[in-house]
């Protein structure tokens, strides 16, 4: 298990760099919004987006869109379901989540982090590990007001069957 916060890796890494220029070129005020992810030059990174909206009432991150691409690797579709409930094989990586999109949202700034999972299949047998680069921006309603967290995912390395990583209730 490994969680990175802005690394070397992290920053430079050329996809999330790609992805964070096209972001700069589609948002029109400060932060991104909702309605300006779903234009055309920035769709095409959606099979890999995940969008955690701030739920006031529940004072909970909750899984507005779950891209398929994170469906095939991890196994889960988490689109509903809100960050206490889902649980990680390793109960410290959900902390480190949970800081990781707290901090975004808070703070308002994009965040880059590197992480690397182990990987058990249906049978919970170890398969290895599952590394991936991410890069966090906040994410504004259409007006303005804020919304919640976009994450793009960028996979170093997948296993060759269904991760089980990740579960939920």
């Amino acid at each position: 298990m490994f969680f990175e916060f802005d690394g070397p890796d992290t920053v430079d890494h050329p996809e999330l760099k790609r992805f964070v220029s096209d972001l700069e070129k589609h948002k029109a005020g400060e932060y991104l919004t909702v309605r300006e992810m779903q234009r055309r030059g920035m769709i095409s990174y959606s099979d890999r987006i995940l969008l955690f909206a701030w739920d006031k009432e529940f004072e909970d991150f909750r899984c507005s869109f779950w891209g398929s691409r994170l469906t095939s690797i991890f196994g889960v579709e988490l689109t509903g379901k809100y960050l206490a409930q889902i649980r990680l094989n390793q109960e410290d990586m959900k902390q480190r989540f949970t800081d990781l999109y707290s901090t975004v949202f808070a703070d308002r700034k994009c965040v880059r982090n590197r992480t690397m999972l182990p990987v058990t299949n249906t049978c919970k047998t170890s398969v290895g590990s599952i590394s991936w680069e991410q890069v966090s921006v906040p994410i504004s309603k259409p007006d303005g007001s804020d919304y919640g967290v976009l994450s793009y995912f960028a996979f170093k390395n997948q296993p060759a069957t269904r991760m089980r990583a990740w579960s939920y209730f």
